[in-house]
């Protein structure tokens, strides 16, 4: 049986093994990263958590963005990931990570100002629970903006099932309507989704009323 647990050792597991090379590796996701934070275009003094932060490069260009004014967080599930975050951001004020799932964020409610994730929606087992945190943790007005692979046609819908086949750890791709579904049962605003560099990576942008 695929329970929560079993599903988040897969996935701490897959990640893990990752932690040493992915900053290497992972010049798409910065890419991406990088376009989340000039998207958002945040002012000093704000707080920023990014959701599966993996080796922190989103938190640390954010904090390079503001010259370290303000205070940036980065939760992941993978304890080496959040080490090898830990490492790379030691001479950067104002940083700090959490080796904590997206289910169960260490912050006080109405505490951040923008929460950020890049491609590791598709892991949450329990989305709808990851977005209650996520609405219980903003600031009134606070936003959320999530980037991943979006099944809005067939052929994604597909490639969604093949992955669900070929990792373990991947639990679904959700199209836009499920966003804005799934935003709304968490008390969120639906503010836009919009293609991001090309299709079907998109951006879906929620706020707190």
């Amino acid at each position: 049986m695929n329970t929560t647990s079993t599903h988040d050792k897969v996935t701490q597991d897959k990640f893990d093994k990752w932690a040493d090379t992915f900053e290497q590796k992972g010049k798409l996701f910065q890419h991406f990263q990088k376009i989340i934070i000039e998207t958002i275009k945040p002012k000093p003094k704000t707080s920023i958590l990014d959701l599966g932060c993996g080796t922190g490069w989103a938190v640390r260009y954010a904090a390079k963005y503001l010259n370290e004014d303000g205070r940036f967080y980065g939760i992941d599930i993978s304890e080496k990931m959040i080490k090898k975050a830990n490492e790379m951001a030691k001479n950067i004020r104002n940083i700090q990570f959490y080796n904590t799932s997206s289910e169960n964020l260490p912050f006080e409610n109405d505490s951040i100002d923008t929460i950020i994730s890049s491609f590791s929606f598709h892991h949450y087992k329990n989305p709808i629970i990851a977005l209650n945190e996520a609405d219980r943790v903003l600031k009134s007005g606070g936003r959320i903006h999530i980037i991943d692979i979006t099944p809005d046609d067939l052929f994604i819908k597909l490639f969604d099932i093949l992955m669900k086949v070929i990792q373990k750890e991947h639990v679904k791709q959700h199209s836009t309507r499920e966003f804005k579904e799934m935003y709304t049962l968490s008390k969120l605003k639906y503010v836009d989704s919009k293609i991001v560099t090309t299709y079907p990576v998109r951006m879906h942008i929620a706020e707190k009323p």
